[in-house]
């Protein structure tokens, strides 16, 4: 209700803006027919002149009756809105846009990418249907990879071994449109075996522990998802 009242504030602020610019153009006109009226000789004036005035006359009347309601609703607004907290309401007027952002996103598909090969397999769970895709990549799917989704619908596939047990630092994000995987920026660390959590709140990617085929890892590292980067 806030956002919406704002919102008409301004497209009224705009208004008076533009009829202030028409104004001012009236203001000119009018100073030189008033002039006439002062004048000692002001047999230039004739009747279209004088209708002229008045119809001015007419409309700023209108339009300080229009400010005075305009005035009396804003401090009616004021007053109501006036006990109200208003970070309270920012904050869940975004939490109310996030509910409708997941809903939108949120389409209950099951992914799993075939490791050793090029095949990622959806299971649509309302409608209980099954699709297989060839994915357009000149490498296979790594083994061990880990694969998470965003709150905004957007797949990746991270890291894992080689067909030769060599780890990678691949960052991949399946693009539905074209069937294909797309590199992304690069780990920090080759990793396998690890565990991939994704944090909404800061849209980042977490890649914890782990291995390099050869250590075990203590480490973890984070993938901005908006910047692009570990």
């Amino acid at each position: 209700m806030i956002v919406g009242e704002l919102e008409k504030n301004y497209m009224q602020i705009n208004e008076m803006a533009e009829k202030l610019g028409i104004e001012q153009q009236e203001d000119g006109m009018l100073k030189e027919k008033l002039a006439l009226l002062d004048a000692e000789h002001n047999d230039e004036l004739d009747l279209k002149d004088f209708e002229y005035i008045c119809s001015i006359i007419d409309d700023r009347r209108a339009l300080i009756s229009k400010y005075e309601k305009n005035l009396k609703t804003q401090k009616t607004l004021i007053a109501e809105y006036n006990h109200i907290d208003i970070d309270e309401h920012i904050i869940e007027f975004f939490q109310s846009l996030f509910i409708v952002k997941k809903k939108l996103t949120d389409r209950r598909i099951i992914h799993y990418f075939e490791w050793g090969n090029k095949n990622i397999h959806f299971y649509d769970v309302v409608n209980h249907k099954q699709t297989k895709y060839l994915v357009d990549f000149d490498k296979y799917i790594p083994k061990f990879c880990r694969t998470v989704v965003t709150d905004h619908g957007r797949l990746f596939c991270i890291a894992g071994r080689h067909q030769d047990n060599m780890c990678c630092n691949w960052m991949l994000e399946y693009i539905e449109e074209k069937k294909c995987l797309e590199h992304r920026a690069l780990l920090n660390d080759p990793r396998s075996d690890f565990t991939a959590i994704y944090d909404g709140e800061m849209d980042r990617i977490y890649a914890i522990g782990g291995n390099d085929a050869k250590n075990f890892y203590t480490n973890c590292e984070y993938y901005d998802v908006n910047e692009d980067k570990w």
